[in-house]
């Protein structure tokens, strides 16, 4: 069964926030973390944005600044199957971005992401620390159109990264459709959303997981994605009372049985959920 040590410490930190509005479309706020004492010490996040900002329109330019030790991976494991006991340097990770948003075409955020001494765990399941960098480009947009009882959510990701680095292992696309319609029976009394969902993202290396130490690490034998996940859903509601039945995965008997959660674990087939949420006050 084994044992995993993990340290135990003590730290002494300070935590600033600061915003202010120079006028009313002109935001301007800031958050500061630092470690100052401990063996966490110089640990620091530091997160600014400012731009303009009205009702139909907002244009939002941040910048973030962490420097960390990778505290969620053990410095000392062991196990009746590894040990490992390892020092690892603080980690920065720096971080631009532009968040637009209009009322029409949606939420649109541009990010761009480096990392410097990145830790990752290896495909041996062993946690290791590069001197190289690691860099991510991501857009993300996300948009919510009503046309009388339609309604339709997108949510879309694409990333820019190096498919060699060991640390982002990430796919390039991402998409995720939600199509539904919303209306109201008896005199109100009841509100219903049947709809249809649909995620895909492209191909990858996904991690995989390694459950004897409990992580995710690198795998070089299995290329995941490229498949379409489909979710049909009725969403009902009375009074305070909140129901929901859903199939998922209904499409599982149709594409065949080569579909993955993770390398090595399979995702299940369609499958039927019912639900409520039901609060007995006022």
């Amino acid at each position: 069964e084994g044992v995993n040590y993990r340290n135990i410490q003590n730290n002494l930190g300070l935590d600033f926030q600061f915003e202010t509005v120079f006028s009313e479309r002109f935001p301007l706020s800031s958050k500061l973390t630092y470690v100052l004492q401990g063996v966490r010490q110089g640990g620091l996040d530091l997160y600014a944005e400012t731009g303009f900002r009205n009702k139909g329109f907002e244009f939002i330019p941040y910048a973030q600044l962490t420097r960390a030790f990778p505290g969620f991976q053990p410095s000392r494991y062991t196990s009746n199957y590894r040990a490992w006991n390892n020092e690892f340097a603080i980690m920065t990770r720096t971080s631009f971005g532009l968040k637009l948003r209009q009322s029409f075409l949606g939420e649109v955020n541009f990010s761009a992401m480096r990392w410097d001494a990145p830790v990752y765990y290896d495909t041996a399941a062993f946690p290791l620390q590069t001197n190289n960098a690691s860099g991510l480009f991501r857009l993300s947009w996300h948009s919510y159109y009503s046309r009388g009882i339609l309604r339709l959510d997108n949510r879309m990701v694409w990333q820019v990264a190096d498919e060699n680095d060991p640390f982002i292992q990430v796919p390039d696309l991402y998409l995720r459709e939600v199509l539904y319609i919303e209306f109201s029976l008896f005199n109100k009394a009841l509100d219903l959303q049947p709809g249809m969902a649909l995620t895909w993202f492209s191909p990858y290396r996904m991690k995989a997981y390694d459950p004897i130490a409990n992580v995710f690490h690198l795998q070089t034998q299995q290329q995941l994605g490229g498949y379409p996940l489909i979710d049909v859903f009725l969403n009902a509601r009375i009074g305070r009372a909140n129901f929901f039945l859903e199939f998922e995965h209904l499409n599982s008997f149709a594409t065949g049985y080569d579909y993955w959660a993770a390398p090595m674990y399979p995702l299940p087939d369609w499958q039927f959920r019912l639900g409520i949420d039901w609060r007995f006050f006022n």
